[in-house]
């Protein structure tokens, strides 16, 4: 399985799904996610909270949080669901992208190319708002 990290989003906003036969009241967050992940041509088995705990029985939630660091691990693949995208989502993935191979280079090489990144303020300025996202926010 693949268990999916998400942000709840506003419970007053929520809409109907049918899963496996199954209607659940989700929230519009999770809707978007679950349909934006959906894999079209082969069978995809995600773990979410909201489905897979029973919200209506204190017990078992805690129970369940309890365990919510075994299921992560022991999770195929961990899927964060950022929300959907917008103009430049993608360039600030991008981005992160090209960062992380540079930094990743700097400490292989022990400095061959050098520790700044270029002043690029369109791509700074879109990845400070897709890391402004309520995921980054979230307590855990």
């Amino acid at each position: 399985y693949e268990a999916l990290s998400y942000v709840w989003g506003d419970p007053a906003k929520t809409e109907s799904m049918t899963l496996n036969g199954m209607t659940f009241g989700l929230s519009a967050n999770l809707k978007d996610a679950l349909i934006n992940l959906r894999e079209r041509d082969t069978e995809r088995t995600l773990w979410v909270d909201a489905l897979c705990i029973n919200q209506d029985d204190d017990t078992e939630k805690h129970r369940e949080v309890m365990r919510m660091r075994a299921i992560y691990y022991s999770a195929k693949r961990v899927v964060v669901w950022l929300g959907d995208a917008v103009f430049d989502s993608n360039m600030a993935i991008e981005w992160a992208e090209q960062i992380h191979l540079h930094f990743k280079a700097y400490l292989t090489r022990l400095g061959a190319f050098g520790l700044l990144m270029p002043y690029h303020a369109l791509r700074w300025k879109a990845l400070h708002r897709l890391l402004s996202r309520p995921w980054f926010g979230r307590a855990w």
